[in-house]
């Protein structure tokens, strides 16, 4: 999955990349639905961990470095339920921290993609041509990969780092809401920091409205370019509905965290609203095909598709006295869940693995085309 979502990168292909990203995300949180599960699906579960920035801070010594500032006294919030259970803080710093090593990673990258865009802009051509051919090809490679990775900052990579990040940032502030804390200084601030961060989520979704509505106007005269992330993978179209896919998307994933927050003291209510949600974004993808490119297209519909099924399922645990379930069927059940689960990842890899062959062939195919009448024009300068 890793080497996969390397490659979307690489190969431009960012709307396979955020996909796949959202489904690993979803399938991280999908567990605090309070309900019981049985041991195999929770010992399946707990590999959602990994799908997080947080061990790659424990390990590089980040999250000893941002714990020191915070001061030498550790904060801890109380949380309930499934999240008590999972050890789960509720400090609105602890868990924003991976989102704050996000956009700091971003803004280092951008004002060293800039840093080194001037140095290398000040090797002159007659400097490239004294060191040789392919080190002079690398130069400008590398020179024109910085410049467009700086002009893409503003605002493509601002939008995409939060579009991304918007489940970790959703989860981080209402786990902090929900247990909002005035008992000290420290406490309050980060209750309040939350709080902000709220309003700036809402203000971000009315910044996105207003701003795929005025691109949708023929007479716009600003750069559609610059917030091309704003229409990743979507198609043109001139309904509003389809050109609010991205913003439809992130107010699906604010919804998705704050049924699995603030629902969790009643697990059978959280599933059927969860699954009833599901099924209304399933609906609008399957009538109004906002997605340009047809893989994505199966592939939320397939997604959606079990992911409604399986968390209605759910209901099963729930009433699993009632309906006399062995725990051999209690497991068993848990299995096909497995499995499902499995089968949505196992689909979107190979759809993403078809489209990125066919992409890397189709490149190949027109890199021979190109070369073919170089070298017959070159044959026809020698025999002249």
């Amino acid at each position: 999955m890793i080497a996969l979502s390397t490659l979307c990168v690489l190969t431009g292909s960012f709307e396979m990349f955020w996909n796949l990203m959202d489904l690993l995300q979803y399938l991280s949180y999908i567990k605090y639905v309070n309900i019981q599960f049985p041991t195999n699906l929770n010992i399946y579960f707990e590999v959602f961990k990994l799908i997080s920035i947080q061990p790659i801070m424990n390990a590089t010594g980040i999250s000893a470095i941002f714990s020191l500032l915070d001061g030498n006294e550790n904060q801890f919030v109380q949380t309930s339920e499934k999240f008590l259970t999972d050890d789960i803080n509720g400090y609105f710093y602890t868990n924003f921290q991976s989102s704050i090593f996000c956009f700091v990673g971003l803004y280092l990258g951008y004002f060293f993609a800039k840093f080194m865009t001037k140095i290398l802009y000040r090797i002159g051509p007659y400097h490239i041509s004294l060191s040789g051919y392919y080190a002079g090809k690398v130069i400008y490679v590398i020179r024109n990969l910085l410049r467009l990775s700086k002009q893409e900052f503003y605002y493509n990579g601002i939008l995409r780092m939060v579009m991304s990040n918007y489940y970790d940032i959703s989860f981080s502030v209402f786990i902090q809401l929900i247990n909002f804390n005035t008992t000290s200084v420290i406490l309050s601030i980060n209750s309040y920091a939350a709080l902000l961060v709220f309003c700036l989520q809402m203000g971000f979704f009315a910044y996105m409205f207003t701003k795929q509505i005025s691109f949708s106007k023929e007479r716009t005269v600003q750069k559609k370019e610059q917030f091309s992330a704003l229409f990743d993978g979507i198609s043109e179209s001139q309904n509003i509905w389809v050109t609010q896919y991205n913003t439809i998307l992130l107010f699906k994933k604010q919804i998705f965290i704050f049924l699995i927050v603030y629902m969790e003291y009643n697990g059978t209510l959280q599933a059927l609203v969860i699954a009833f949600s599901q099924t209304i974004f399933l609906i609008y993808v399957f009538k109004l095909k906002p997605l340009s490119n047809i893989y994505e297209y199966y592939k939320i519909l397939v997604a959606d598709s079990f992911l409604a099924f399986n968390t209605l399922l759910f209901l099963v645990y729930a009433y699993r006295s009632q309906l006399n379930l062995s725990v051999d069927d209690y497991l068993l059940i848990g299995w096909f869940h497995i499995a499902s689960f499995s089968l949505i990842l196992v689909f979107s890899l190979l759809c993403d693995l078809k489209q990125q062959a066919t992409h890397i062939y189709k490149k190949i195919v027109a890199l021979i085309i190109n070369k073919v009448p170089e070298q017959n024009q070159g044959a026809t300068v020698i025999f002249y």
